[in-house]
This record gives C-alpha cells, sequence and structure tokens, in this order.
C-alpha cells in the first residue's frame, strides 16, 4: 500500500512492526491493550456482540470490516455472505485471513486507507468498525473515515452508529456499526 491519506503512518508503522506479532502465541496488541479475563468481561463482551448482531440483522450480510487488523468480528461471521476485511496493515490482514478462514465464511482481505476506500458506493449492507478510529488522530481523518463508512454502506431507511468516549486523551468514536435497519 501507498501512502496514506489521513491515517497516520506511526500507527501503521507500530502494527506492522510489534502489534500484529505474536508473542507466545498471543497478539502484542492483545496483550498491551486486551481486557483483563474474567466473569463480568465475558458478560459485558457477550452481550456487546450479540447487541452488535441484532443491529447488523441477516444471514446474508455483504459486510465491510474497516479497521480489522489482526482481529476481525468473526462473531458476525454467521450473518455473513460475505465479509470484506479492510486494514492499512499487511501483518494484520494475514491474522484477519486466518481467523476468517477458520469462521468458514467468504472473504476477501483489502489493504487500504480507511479514509480512502477503494469500493463502490453503496455496495455493503452493513459497515463495522471497531478499535480503529481512534487511531487516526485528526478530526478530519476520522470524519473521512466515517464519510467513507457512510459511503459504501446500502442507503437505506436508517443507519445505526455507536459512540462511545473512551477518554479525554482518545476519539469519542467506538465502535462504529453502519447497516440497514
Amino acid at each position: 500500500m501507498g501512502k496514506l491519506r489521513k491515517g497516520t503512518a506511526a500507527t501503521r508503522d507500530f502494527y506492522d512492526r510489534v502489534g500484529w506479532r505474536r508473542q507466545d502465541g498471543t497478539l502484542v496488541d492483545t496483550r498491551l491493550f486486551g481486557w483483563t479475563d474474567g466473569p463480568i468481561r465475558h458478560a459485558i463482551e457477550g452481550q456487546r456482540k450479540e447487541r452488535v448482531r441484532q443491529v447488523a440483522g441477516g444471514p446474508g450480510l455483504r459486510l465491510a470490516e474497516l479497521g480489522c487488523g489482526g482481529t476481525p468480528a468473526v462473531f458476525l461471521a454467521e450473518r455473513c455472505a460475505t465479509y470484506t476485511a479492510a486494514d492499512f496493515s499487511s501483518v494484520g490482514l494475514s491474522e484477519a485471513a486466518a481467523a476468517l478462514e477458520a469462521a468458514n465464511v467468504p472473504f476477501e482481505t483489502i489493504e487500504t486507507d480507511i479514509t480512502d476506500l477503494p469500493f463502490a458506493d453503496g455496495v455493503f449492507d452493513v459497515v463495522y468498525s471497531a478499535h480503529a478510529i481512534y487511531h487516526i488522530d485528526t478530526v478530519d481523518g476520522q470524519t473521512a473515515a466515517f464519510q467513507e463508512a457512510l459511503r459504501v454502506v446500502r442507503p437505506a431507511a436508517g443507519r445505526y452508529s455507536s459512540w462511545r468516549t473512551l477518554s479525554r486523551s482518545c476519539s469519542p468514536i467506538w465502535p462504529f456499526v453502519a447497516c440497514l435497519p
């Protein structure tokens, strides 16, 4: 992939060199940023996934995950006719391909900057992104990523997005789902 349009080269470099590499079988990203393991975390995560599944709908969806990195949302795979994993890290996309193959869903991986997507308008039923937008360090770049997500999702009577404030130092954008009602 060539020059990033609005994404950050430093973030891509970190994930290519460190974040999507494995140490003792675990992705470094998971070691650094993953939640602690425990029953409350599992309950909250299960509830979040079920809510996203309900909003996404399915089966038979054409889904794109923007900024999937090495940990795509395989919990949505059973609802998909096709799954498009988009990220600017080739290393992350290799990890994503292995996870999606294990989920037994038809998929493709696309190395791209999520602020400048190579897809036609309205080609997806659902666009999903989590833990990615806040890696874009400008409001202009985050806006471009949102505009691109909305451009490539099929026009519909309604769209859904979920925003959550992580901290004052991070963007209030996490996770994002654009889809049909």
